[in-house]
Formats: structure tokens, C-alpha cells, sequence
């Protein structure tokens, strides 16, 4: 369906007012979100079907792009997504934090549709400012295609390695990833310039968090995770990441690891919508940073469908509840492994109960000059280490 230039504006104000609904919006970040059409850089998305899990290419509807949804816009050799239009109220929440003022120079990583380049471009008022980097060529020239189209022709898409920013260009007052990590890049740290403002996902196994950090002098950049904790990001590639594999689970192997223990789990014993609550999950991570959650089967073969929580680096693992599963009823638990490793998820839900259930929102961030990355709650302090955490210490 063809809409007007008028039919179109007012599908986008009241786009806006959806976005207003989850996040104030200061003008400046509004006033972007008005004025660059969505459509033109969604012409087409994917929609996936929850009987087949089989992802159709959609021929995009104005109605249908302007809504506060992420929009899949390419599937990879697996069948998996591979990059998206990401939720537009997530993208409203991380321009806020970078607090783009008039005239800054910005580094966006992941161009993906061109869509978010757009917006920083009307923020920071001349697309000369902006540059965009895009692993992928067909990505980036689709992208350029639509920021012709819109006027921001002269934003600089780059196709090269995101993980390694863009430093013909540093140093950048902004620096934001429209794709997830487990660690900040160092060429980051090093590409923002002091009293610049850095915004991305940290994307760990289990859980996730957007996190803006501040850069110090002495390379130090400090900062904190925003509130939203439904957050969603495909995980930025690097060249050896274009087709990327599942790490395989060997569940046979699993199956196989001594049994440690199996029991009926009572409902006043723990609460088990924890298991999909990314604000446990996010502190459970940090206590044991090798931890995955797996789902095998499907759930129309269920009860096959099984979640898993795993250990892979020991093989060792328990069933959780899965998510239909209703917490006033009894559950049963099973672990295998090396260790038991439902005492541990028990010893760590009762830590995390006392210190009354922190919010992302209550953890910090630090890269310090030797590149030491650590996330703080309190005075408790996890170093990371090549995208994973260690064990808990003082601060």
C-alpha cells in the first residue's frame, strides 16, 4: 500500500507518540524521529511463523513499520537473523543517553538499514559529522541507497570491521553500537574523545545490558547500565562472523555426566519466572560467566521442548522450568555434571534476594588504563576478562 507524504507524516507523529509511551523523548531526539521516514529504509522485513519458526519476506506496509517493533531485515545461511531494524523506543533510549549536542562528531557501529545513521545525522545537525561502519557490503550499499534518498547522502558508510571503530575519522564525541558485544572493543576506548560518551549493549550468554560509558582522561571510561532490560541486539561480527555457527551442546554427552541430583523444587523454595528475568540472569553471569541457556526441541513436540541451563565448559547443566511453566506448581529438577550446579543457581538467587533484587540500572561500569573492564554493584566488584567475568571480589 502507497501512502502520501501527508499520510506518512502523520503515521509518524503518531509513531512517535508510541515511542513516548515507553520513554520521554527530548525534543532534539523527537524532533528526528519525525522528520526521518522509517519506510524507506524498511522497504521489506522478515516475519517469522510460530507454528514453522520458518522466517517469509515481507513486502513492508507503512502501518506496519511504524510501530515500536524491531523489524528482522536479514536471514542468514542457518535461517537465523542476521540483522534487523532495531525496537525504536530501545533506539530512543540510547540516543537519550549518547545526549548528542549540535556539531559532534559521532561513530555509529552497525549500520545495518541506515535508519539510526539518519537520526544522528538530523541530531547533531550535518551528516558530515556521522560515520557509520558495516562488515557487510550489500548491508552498507542498501544503506547508502536509502540515506541518498532521505537527503544524508554524505554520511560515511564504511564497510570495514566495527570492532575496530574507524580511526581515519577518531577522535568521535559519540560512539554508539546498534549491535551487541560481550566486552567493549578497546579501538572504542581509544577512538572517543575525552569527555566523549560511548552507548552499547554488553551481550553476555545469558543476559544483557546497555551500558554508557563516559571517557576520562588516561584512557579510564566510567559509567552505567540504563534501565531497559528487554534489550535484543544481534551480536556485531567480525569477518570471521559473517555465517557464524551455534556453539554446538553436546547433549548426549550431557546425558551422560554423572547424575548429582533430582528432586521436586517446592514454589516457596524459588521463584522460577527468575529464569526468564534478565535481572537475575544479568547477576547469575557474573557469579558463573560460563553459563548458557539452551532450548532443545520444539515446543510443538513438547514436553521434548527442554530448557537448559549449561556450563560448557564442564559439560555440566539442569533442566529449568520452561517458560509456560505455572510458579505456583512444583518443578522438577535435574543436574548433571561436574558440580552441582543447582546449588550454585540456588546459593546465587539468595544473594541476589538479599541484596533486594537489583536492577540493571544499579550496576556500574569501569575500563580502567591497563583496558580492566569490571562491572560494580555496591562494593562488589567482577573483573572481565575476555568478555567473561570473574568471581566476585571487593571493591
Amino acid at each position: 500500500m502507497t501512502v502520501t507524504m501527508d499520510e506518512d507524516r502523520l503515521l509518524r507523529e503518531q509513531f512517535v507518540h508510541v515511542i513516548e509511551q515507553n520513554i520521554q523523548l527530548s525534543s532534539a531526539v523527537r524532533a528526528a524521529f519525525l522528520a526521518v521516514p522509517r519506510i524507506l529504509f524498511v522497504p521489506q522485513y522478515y516475519a517469522r511463523n510460530d507454528q514453522t519458526f520458518k522466517w517469509t519476506l515481507m513486502s513492508a506496509e507503512a502501518a506496519n513499520v511504524y510501530r515500536d517493533d524491531a523489524l528482522v531485515t536479514q536471514i542468514d545461511a542457518r535461517g537465523m537473523p542476521s540483522s534487523s531494524s532495531s525496537q525504536p523506543s530501545l533506539m530512543a533510549e540510547m540516543l537519550e543517553a549518547l545526549a548528542i549536542q549540535p556539531g559532534q562528531r559521532v561513530l555509529e557501529i552497525g549500520t545495518g538499514t541506515g535508519y539510526n545513521a539518519a537520526l544522528l545525522a538530523h541530531i547533531t545537525g550535518d551528516a558530515l559529522l556521522v560515520t557509520t561502519v558495516e562488515l557487510d557490503p550489500e548491508l552498507a550499499d542498501k544503506a547508502r541507497d536509502a540515506l541518498e534518498q532521505v537527503g544524508y547522502g554524505s554520511i560515511q558508510v564504511s564497510i570495514s570491521n566495527g570492532l575496530q571503530g574507524y580511526a581515519p575519522r577518531a577522535p568521535y564525541d559519540r560512539i554508539i553500537a546498534t549491535g551487541g558485544y560481550p566486552y567493549v572493543p578497546g579501538p572504542w576506548i581509544d577512538q572517543l574523545a575525552i569527555g566523549g560518551k560511548l552507548v552499547m549493549d554488553l551481550l553476555l550468554p545469558l543476559s544483557y545490558g546497555l551500558v554508557a560509558l563516559d571517557k576520562q582522561p588516561d584512557r579510564v571510561a566510567t559509567g552505567h547500565f540504563l534501565a531497559k532490560t528487554r534489550v535484543g541486539f544481534i551480536q556485531l561480527r567480525d569477518e570471521d562472523m559473517l555465517q557464524p555457527s551455534p556453539r554446538p551442546v553436546r547433549i548426549q554427552t550431557y546425558l551422560s555426566q554423572p547424575l548429582l541430583t533430582e528432586e521436586e523444587v517446592q514454589p516457596d523454595e524459588i521463584d522460577t519466572t527468575v529464569f526468564d528475568d534478565p535481572t537475575f540472569l544479568f547477576y547469575l553471569q557474573l557469579e558463573y560467566p560460563h553459563l548458557e541457556m539452551k532450548y532443545l526441541g520444539t515446543p510443538e513436540n513438547a514436553p521434548a521442548f527442554t530448557k537448559y541451563l549449561f556450563d560448557l565448559n564442564t559439560l555440566t547443566g539442569m533442566i529449568c522450568p520452561s517458560d509456560q511453566h505455572d510458579p505456583q506448581s512444583v518443578w522438577r529438577v535435574e543436574a548433571r555434571g561436574q558440580y552441582n550446579l543447582w546449588e550454585a543457581v540456588k546459593a546465587a538467587y539468595h544473594c541476589w534476594e538479599n541484596l533486594k533484587r537489583p536492577v540493571l540500572s544499579e550496576y556500574r561500569m569501569e575500563v580502567d588504563a591497563q583496558a580492566r573492564q569490571s562491572i560494580l554493584l555496591g562494593s562488589q566488584r567482577w573483573i572481565m576478562r575476555e568478555g567473561q567475568c570473574g568471581k566476585i571480589k571487593s571493591s
